[in-house]
């Protein structure tokens, strides 16, 4: 049976559950520690109406903690990616099109650099498991 992480989909309809409470969570496995609970008196009508913001604020608190705790970026990886980000935002402005042609690409290498990355960190702490 198919399944989501959106909580609205788990409204009841159609025989599938309905969800009684909303949880911060992050694609890594991290779960927020407090649920909050849904008025489906007022999600009943239009789901976007449904206060988020705790949910939110708990994942951004995560991370901000992520971030804390994390290498900085070198200098000049920092001011590549906040220069891409703004011509990103200035050719989706322009030509939303090629905007999404360079956001593919994007994604294409990201996924190939991660893998490189992941591979390359287990390896590391492997190493260092090992001594």
């Amino acid at each position: 049976m198919p399944s989501t992480r959106e909580w609205w989909a788990y409204d009841g309809t159609l025989g599938s559950p309905q969800a009684s409470h909303l949880r911060a969570v992050c694609s890594c496995g991290w779960r927020g520690e407090h649920l909050y609970r849904i008025d489906w008196g007022t999600a009943a009508d239009d789901p976007a109406a449904v206060d988020t913001s705790a949910a939110r604020t708990d994942f951004d608190g995560y991370i901000r903690d992520l971030e804390a705790r994390s290498l900085p970026l070198p200098a000049a990886m920092a001011e590549l990616v906040e220069r891409l980000d703004e011509q990103l935002h200035d050719l989706a402005a322009d030509s939303p099109l090629a905007a999404l042609k360079a956001i593919a690409a994007l994604e294409r290498i990201t996924l190939r650099v991660a893998r490189h990355a992941a591979t390359d960190a287990h390896a590391s702490a492997d190493e260092y498991e090992l001594s």
